[in-house]
């Protein structure tokens, strides 16, 4: 099994549990305090990027330097898209990301992807909607429709987030690029503050009301250090829709600790995404 796809199934496996930790979350603590608190702690990879590069840092030029900048904004977006509607609907939509990254990825990094790794990226974002969509009541989440808005948004924000990552890790190589991004997260907090004036309001300290968000973010960050480094290992255009199939993992907690029954159209979206990850790992 390739390296990438390695850090790309492990990634999944750890946005799909973050997820839901974080929605839970931010029924609690806003956006704001969410991306500032994630910014701290973001602090961590740090020492872990600068362990894992031997204490190499690759400065980046100013032109891969603006584009880290416009990715660490677009990423700030992701808790206000998580925080509209239903992590199920919400989640699912934002999920499609990878379609905006490869397009990008084919179109200006000429990335070399053969035909049964384009119908294995095809058949996971596919049966990453059938996955994630509800089992019912599906009508009624279509008459307020700012989840869907705001889900599309983040996936095409994200998408090209992730485009202009890798551009600058093909650069300057991943571990420098965490590092670098790092410390740009750290700038985009009063940022973000100064926008958000709704979400200043400092939240009550309570183990248990902070607990999910704390333990989100650490899973966020976790998995996002792994999908970062894995762009030194493979083309972001089959990293990306590996990646995207975390709402499988939504669904299977989901089964496994809350006993919900998987219906046909999870259960075929769930083979769909395995199929998918089988042809794009052994393209």
């Amino acid at each position: 099994m390739p390296t990438w796809l390695i850090f790309a199934l492990t990634a999944a496996v750890l946005f799909g549990s973050s997820q839901v930790l974080m929605k839970k979350g931010l029924s609690n603590i806003s956006p704001l305090w969410n991306n500032i608190i994630g910014n701290i702690l973001a602090l961590l990879w740090i020492p872990a990027a600068l362990w894992l590069n031997q204490g190499k840092i690759n400065w980046p030029s100013l032109p891969i330097l603006s584009l880290l900048i416009i990715a660490a904004s677009f990423y700030c977006a992701y808790p206000y898209a998580l925080n509209k509607g239903k992590v199920a609907l919400t989640g699912t939509v934002i999920a499609i990301c990878p379609l905006f990254t490869i397009t990008m990825a084919r179109l200006f990094l000429k990335e070399s992807i053969n035909s049964q790794q384009i119908v294995g990226a095809v058949i996971i974002l596919i049966s990453i909607v059938l996955v994630g969509l509800p089992k019912k009541n599906l009508d009624k989440s279509f008459r307020d429709l700012s989840w869907l808005k705001w889900g599309l948004g983040y996936a095409f924000l994200g998408g090209t987030a992730d485009f202009l990552v890798k551009i600058s890790a093909n650069q300057i190589g991943a571990y420098s690029n965490i590092l670098i991004l790092t410390l740009i997260y750290q700038a985009t907090s009063p940022i973000n503050y100064w926008l958000d004036k709704s979400g200043r309001t400092l939240p009550k300290f309570s183990a248990k009301k902070f607990a999910p968000t704390l333990a989100g973010i650490i899973v966020l960050l976790a998995g996002s250090f792994i999908f970062l480094t894995s762009f030194d290992y493979g083309p972001v255009s089959l990293i990306s829709p590996v990646t995207g199939s975390y709402p499988v993992v939504t669904v299977l907690l989901a089964t496994t600790f809350l006993k919900e029954k998987l219906n046909a159209k999870q259960l075929t979206g769930i083979i769909g995404v395995i199929l998918g990850i089988i042809l794009v790992g052994m393209g």
